[in-house]
């Protein structure tokens, strides 16, 4: 790079979307023997298309900083490889370590480093298997779509309309020709589009940010009802009403959970968005906290409860508050030791080779002088 680096600043809202979007995975992971168990009075997998609908915008703004060609392209896959797969790996034998200590049939080796790589598996009877994490599901969309990005970089820019025809022609082929097989079904999966939903949004943002500011009540108004009835469905059945249309993301029918969910989560994030002045200048502590830790808290709250259900048990409501406090400050504690210091580790590296780039520690975007647009 050259020039003088531009000024950065914390961009709140998309920040504490992260933890939003963490924390509603979290509660849908709570024991079902609970009374009144969050996962059974709305539907907080929602929370991994927010993350996707997140993802696109960072890696919308990431992206336009980034060089071109295969070199670039490599670096770009390094930093988003170190970013998720050390902190992946020692989650994953977490899960592993619980399921020794509670005496459980333990995973094969090559099942473990398969499911670290985040390659989709193909089980014995010809369908997906789930990782020995599970929500490394969700870890191979991430990495699928870091591998669009890169393709992209090697030939050109990458921009909204670039990365929506790219997808969009992934899933009209998997809608046409309806793949059976994992790995086809996978690379054609309608969740893609929330990718792309993401990284429209930046340019939404970063053109109509005045408008979306002035508008921000009426939008977060809507955006809320809109998110809060996707959220919740037209019963208390998990797998009814609105659902049915939206709960698989591997192909088949039904298999449009991006738009159930997808759309929903599209919409609330642009209303959120709207609000970022007011968080500049009213800062909360403790959604930064959530949102600092939001990736420790989506891996480790799975082992954690596994290993408290068999000792805590599930009978009375009050333990819920346990099973809310102590993966939360498992998390932290995870974010502290392990997390942290990883970021820190690409901050380091990326200032020897020249590259100012910010930590994703928190998501930053250029400064905004008055009547400038932001981004590049």
């Amino acid at each position: 790079m050259t020039g003088t680096p531009k000024k950065t600043e914390i961009f709140h809202s998309v920040q504490y979307l992260r933890g939003i979007a963490a924390g509603l995975v979290f509660l849908a992971h709570m024991p079902d023997g609970l009374p009144h168990a969050w996962n059974r009075a709305f539907r907080g997998g929602i929370g991994v298309d927010l993350f996707f609908i997140i993802s696109g915008f960072v890696m919308a703004f990431t992206i336009l900083k980034e060089g071109q060609g295969p070199k670039a392209a490599a670096e770009f896959l390094y930093r988003r490889a170190l970013r998720i797969l050390p902190l992946y790996a020692i989650a994953t034998l977490a899960m592993v370590a619980v399921t020794a200590l509670l005496g459980e049939k333990l995973p094969s080796w090559s099942y473990i480093l398969s499911s670290i790589t985040t390659f989709p598996l193909t089980g014995e009877d010809g369908k997906y298997l789930f990782p020995v994490l599970f929500l490394g599901w969700s870890l191979s969309f991430e990495i699928f779509f870091y591998f669009i990005l890169a393709l992209l970089m090697c030939f050109r820019k990458a921009s909204w309309q670039a990365v929506g025809v790219i997808l969009a022609a992934l899933v009209a082929c998997g809608q046409i020709w309806q793949p059976e097989g994992v790995l086809s079904s996978f690379v054609t999966a309608p969740i893609l589009l929330e990718f792309s939903l993401g990284f429209f949004s930046y340019y939404l943002w970063k053109r109509h940010r005045d408008w979306l500011e002035a508008h921000s009540r009426n939008l977060m108004i809507v955006g809320s009802i809109i998110f809060i009835v996707a959220l919740k469905g037209f019963d208390g059945d998990p797998h009814g009403a609105m659902p049915k249309m939206i709960i698989t993301y591997f192909g088949g029918a039904p298999s449009w959970r991006a738009i159930g969910w997808g759309l929903p989560s599209f919409i609330f994030f642009m209303a959120f968005l709207s609000l970022e002045k007011r968080f500049e200048t009213k800062p909360s502590s403790w959604l930064k906290s959530l949102g600092d830790s939001s990736y420790s808290l989506y891996l480790f709250h799975a082992p954690v409860i596994h290993l408290m259900v068999p000792f805590v048990g599930t009978k009375y409501f009050v333990l819920t508050f346990i099973y809310l406090a102590v993966p939360l400050a498992v998390s932290l504690l995870a974010y502290r030791l392990f997390e942290k210091p990883l970021m820190n580790l690409m901050k380091r590296r990326k200032k020897e080779s020249g590259n100012q780039e910010q930590s994703k520690d928190a998501f930053v975007l250029p400064k905004r002088s008055a009547g400038t647009e932001i981004g590049p």
